[in-house]
């Protein structure tokens, strides 16, 4: 909060002097004896507020220009509608309620339905544009809500303004990814999300909990992955990206999303979807599980993807190669992928699937979208390195037209494409006596010193042309050019 609440004062005094629960409601002052009413003496059902104000909507605290200043997110309050009561420039209980007037249900000073009591104060950014505020899909039937569509709710989908599950930010449930899959399991979004997460390789916000807070840093703390650290709830928008291999900078339904820069600066509200990523696989990377060890070794992925890097994948720029034979038709050298071009939900529209895009969850190891197998030796298939051969034509790396033994290395003598590839890029961070273009960085675990020189090196000699020292596949390779 920028608001600093105090005890309550004023006029919620009043409301709560029955509403807490701790007086009876025929205890009056006018009367020597207290009045008796039908069936408990006491507020109960969900007028009972109680002592414990932290699960509801702060009241008594200052709603002044400079509260607006410090959270561009609410509205100043010179042009609050004029039924929204500010008593003495404060948030009490009849900023919301009227307890004179009951015209729209609880009390309340507006219509609730479509968000339009919350948002009289609050402007969430993106929110006119957001699905969350224009779904016409009905409520899932797991829990009981005040009105029948997404729509109608709008706010009341997962924040309550009493008695909320988790008090910060008022959600519905103290677990924070079930305000999301409740809906998003089939019942009320149009894709399943939760039978993603439950595949053997997922961004799976249910593993971790007490660690998550919105207003984190974007990078650092305790690793951990929520559906807030890659969508805004309040500004997302519906709809797909375009089809591979057309690019897009980033996809509606990350919209309004924080991030963090190739150059290392947060990021308000990420413009590309690779500074989404980097939040958590940046400067403070997150373990990976069985994340292959190179010789130039580096789990930072913003150096990696770097323009400057020794060579790079191009997620956040242009291919800087125009030699690069083995492209299928329709993606010229220069072209940018998105992250999401290889880490995806197996079962995504854009991998040709009827599913979700998004790396929620795969079957395939490292939430890729494909198959990619990384060990050696290898039987060389069209499906063991499918993810590959999703830009690179299988024909012409078979036919070496890019490298005059490709053919030899991955058929004759079964070695992956990792083994000597590193998929994401070199940062020059990640020193070693070896030359780093072309994606080469061996993989320690299949290649070895060479054993007199005790060197692993390759050396770039120009256009199509390179030497190797190292030992592979059972060959001491010593200056051996290609």
């Amino acid at each position: 909060l920028d608001a600093q609440p105090g005890q309550p004062v004023g006029v919620s005094k009043y409301c709560l002097s029955c509403h807490d629960g701790t007086i009876a409601l025929g205890a009056v002052a006018s009367e020597p004896t207290s009045i008796q009413m039908q069936g408990s003496q006491f507020i109960t059902g969900k007028g009972h507020i109680g002592t414990d104000l932290s699960d509801d909507h702060p009241i008594s605290f200052h709603y002044s220009s400079g509260l607006v200043a410090a959270d561009p997110q609410i509205r100043d309050p010179a042009i609050l509608p004029p039924e929204i009561h500010l008593p003495e420039g404060k948030v009490e209980c009849t900023t919301c309620h009227d307890p004179h007037r009951n015209l729209y249900g609880d009390f309340l000073v507006r219509d609730p339905r479509f968000g339009n009591l919350c948002t009289a104060c609050h402007d969430m950014q993106g929110w006119q544009v957001s699905s969350h505020r224009s779904s016409p899909n009905s409520m899932p039937a797991t829990w009981s809500w005040p009105h029948a569509t997404i729509e109608e709710n709008a706010c009341g989908s997962c924040h309550v303004t009493h008695g909320a599950g988790q008090p910060e930010r008022l959600l519905r449930t103290p677990i924070e990814e079930d305000n999301c899959l409740v809906c998003h399991d089939g019942q009320s979004s149009t894709y399943n999300i939760k039978a993603e997460l439950d595949k053997s390789a997922a961004h799976d916000p249910r593993l971790y909990q007490d660690l998550h807070d919105a207003a984190e840093n974007v990078s650092g703390g305790q690793a951990h992955v929520e559906c807030a650290d890659c969508h805004n709830p309040h500004a997302v928008v519906g709809g797909a990206l375009t089809p591979f291999p057309q690019y897009t900078a980033i996809g509606p339904t990350l919209a309004g999303s924080r991030g963090v820069s190739i150059g290392g600066t947060e990021v308000t509200n990420a413009q590309n979807e690779y500074e989404i990523c980097l939040r958590c696989h940046g400067d403070n990377a997150v373990p990976v599980p069985n994340r292959i060890t190179r010789l130039a070794d580096s789990a930072n992925l913003r150096l990696d993807f770097n323009t400057s890097s020794y060579s790079y994948h191009p997620v956040a720029g242009p291919g800087a190669n125009p030699d690069v034979p083995s492209l299928i038709n329709g993606i010229p050298p220069g072209a940018q992928i998105r992250c999401t071009d290889c880490h995806n939900n197996d079962s995504s529209r854009r991998m040709g699937g009827a599913g979700p895009d998004g790396p929620h969850g795969s079957v395939h190891d490292y939430l890729l979208a494909k198959n990619y197998t990384t060990t050696s030796p290898n039987n060389e298939s069209a499906n063991e390195y499918a993810l590959c051969y999703s830009c690179h034509s299988r024909s012409s790396i078979l036919n070496d037209e890019s490298f005059d033994e490709h053919r030899m290395h991955i058929v004759d003598e079964d070695t992956a494409c990792s083994a000597c590839h590193d998929p994401h890029g070199v940062g020059q961070a990640a020193m070693s006596s070896s030359d780093h273009s072309h994606l080469i960085n061996f993989d320690l675990s299949v290649v070895f010193p060479e054993s007199q020189t005790n060197k692993i090196e390759f050396v770039d000699q120009g256009r199509f042309r390179g030497s190797c020292t190292l030992l592979c596949h059972g060959e001491n390779h010593r200056d051996e050019d290609y």
